[in-house]
């Protein structure tokens, strides 16, 4: 990556720092783990179903949607910060293109369940959005 492809992306981790991303998912974290233990303890039915893959899988759900929201905003930070300080914010597309041409050319397809499941957005559609936003801020053709 170029220096500019990776100011964006150090750009895009002092957006979760800013955003206290930590911190509200250890605050969920313990909420939602607090909330589990109580119905376990009052259902049998509940305790079987937050062991089960089901449970597993809802829990995995809802984190996943939490994250990918994170990630966006950081993305969004991350740009900000590019164009604040007059660096290219296309460079923050080139990094996402690089990495989705990472997972493209790892050989490994991920499934539908995977990609839903998956923290962070598609890096193609992720350099699209970031692209589209240059686009509208006249900051590329």
């Amino acid at each position: 990556m170029t220096d500019e492809e990776l100011l964006g992306i150090i750009g895009h981790e002092i957006g979760h720092v800013a955003n206290k991303d930590t911190r509200d998912a250890v605050r969920s974290a313990y909420k939602r783990e607090a909330l589990t233990d109580a119905a376990s303890s009052q259902s049998g039915v509940v305790n079987s179903l937050s062991e089960s893959q089901l449970g597993a899988f809802a829990g995995a759900l809802l984190d996943s949607k939490y994250n990918r929201k994170q990630e966006s905003e950081a993305d969004a930070f991350a740009y900000d910060f590019m164009k604040s300080h007059n660096y290219k914010v296309t460079a923050l597309a080139s990094a996402f293109n690089k990495f989705a041409d990472m997972d493209s050319s790892s050989g490994v397809k991920k499934s539908k369940s995977e990609k839903m499941l998956s923290s962070h957005p598609d890096s193609a559609e992720r350099a699209a959005k970031v692209l589209e936003k240059a686009k509208k801020d006249g900051l590329s053709k």
